[in-house]
């Protein structure tokens, strides 16, 4: 069973860089990727050997964390399910079941997929380029959901954010393992084409947390000498507001979606249920229903945990923080330094996007924790 959990790796390696244009709708907002069958079926086929680590996982602090913290928001789904009704409660779990899915990849995966990792990131970069180049305007997509992005490197996650999220992470995977600086370079040049400020906030707090961890001043200085370059020559005079770096629209939107997820958590201080935030959306005349079918943002909070205490209450959020603390903890002391730093920038960026339970995004990180950050994060118990 391991070897075919292994054969669902690589397949998942291999339609990861197509991003959402493998993605198929199938009804009442919800839609499949081909991540999420190849993901699934290595969850599946991975359950027994997982089984017979239970007495492990059992002592394990990163899997109890996790396991109290999936507890807590099934706890909160199930306790709301009076006024979901239960076909809500059915979709809105189909979420925690996907999280919970991609989460095993930090005990089902194993070190063989490192290369495949990296050809995996550096075919999403290619691709992202290439968009960049020869399709620069998504704005035809918008009535399927999609932001209207112009001259931005969106890829094929068809969000430049994301996209971001995802690159930072793959450029941390190449440095850790010692790519060539071209293409370290040119990961870089692609970040800095998505105009993604809070990707640009990720990749800055990345590199310093790196450097500060090394206690190398030179570093430090290195990073944000490259940080004030890329921004002094990415391309600024397209009229388009998306490479404004000074742009204000997005802002304004992020402030009123927050204190609409402030608004719904004071009527549900214990949460509205694992992504049933949509649905308080629509109770509360926040969104239309026919906006949160359509709007593939409509699902969530650009803002992981304001996301987590929506939907699972301070105890969910507390539970949620204990189980990254305890992940940060264990590659710290495991000195996985690279890892940590895009971690701690990945939380930055969770600031500004629902990026902690983006698929992508997780497929990326716990793949990159089980491959390079092996002995630490799969270790027995600490």
């Amino acid at each position: 069973m391991r070897k075919l959990t292994h054969i669902f790796l690589m397949a998942a390696c291999l339609v990861f860089p197509f991003g959402n244009l493998l993605r198929s709708p199938i009804g009442n907002g919800v839609a499949l990727l081909a991540l999420d069958v190849c993901v699934g079926a290595a969850f599946l086929t991975g359950l027994p050997f997982l089984w017979g680590r239970r007495k492990d996982l059992a002592k394990d602090t990163v899997f109890r964390w996790f396991a109290v913290f999936v507890c807590i928001a099934a706890l909160a789904l199930l306790f709301n399910a009076s006024w979901l009704g239960l076909k809500q409660v059915f979709i809105a779990s189909l979420y925690l079941i996907r999280f919970v899915v991609y989460a095993s990849l930090l005990w089902i995966a194993d070190r063989q997929l490192q290369k495949p990792l990296l050809y995996s990131g550096g075919a999403m970069i290619f691709l992202g380029l290439a968009q960049y180049v020869f399709f620069p305007d998504l704005r035809p997509w918008f009535g399927y959901g999609w932001d209207e992005h112009l001259y931005r490197l969106f890829g094929t996650l068809l969000d430049p954010n994301f996209t971001g999220a995802v690159f930072v992470l793959s450029l941390a995977f190449l440095v850790r393992a010692k790519a060539s600086p071209a293409m370290i370079a040119v990961t870089l040049l692609a970040i800095f084409l998505t105009y993604s400020r809070s990707t640009y906030l990720m990749l800055l707090a990345s590199m310093l947390t790196y450097a500060l961890l090394i206690r190398s001043a030179k570093v430090g200085l290195l990073c944000v000498g490259i940080v004030i370059l890329g921004l002094l020559l990415i391309p600024k005079n397209f009229k388009s507001e998306g490479v404004d770096l000074l742009r204000t629209a997005s802002i304004s939107q992020r402030a009123q979606e927050y204190q609409q997820a402030l608004n719904v958590w004071t009527k549900h201080p214990l949460g509205v249920g694992f992504n049933a935030y949509q649905y308080a959306q629509e109770a509360q005349g926040f969104v239309k229903k026919k906006t949160v079918i359509e709007d593939h943002s409509g699902a969530g909070v650009p803002n992981s945990y304001l996301f987590v205490l929506v939907t699972t209450g301070i105890a969910g959020l507390l539970a949620y923080l204990g189980w990254i603390m305890a992940m940060m903890k264990r590659l710290f002391h495991a000195k996985e330094y690279v890892l940590f730093a895009t971690t701690s920038g990945l939380l930055i960026h969770a600031f500004f996007e629902n990026s902690l339970f983006y698929p992508f995004v997780l497929f990326m990180l716990f793949i990159g924790y089980a491959v390079l950050g092996h002995q630490s994060i799969q270790a027995k118990h600490r």
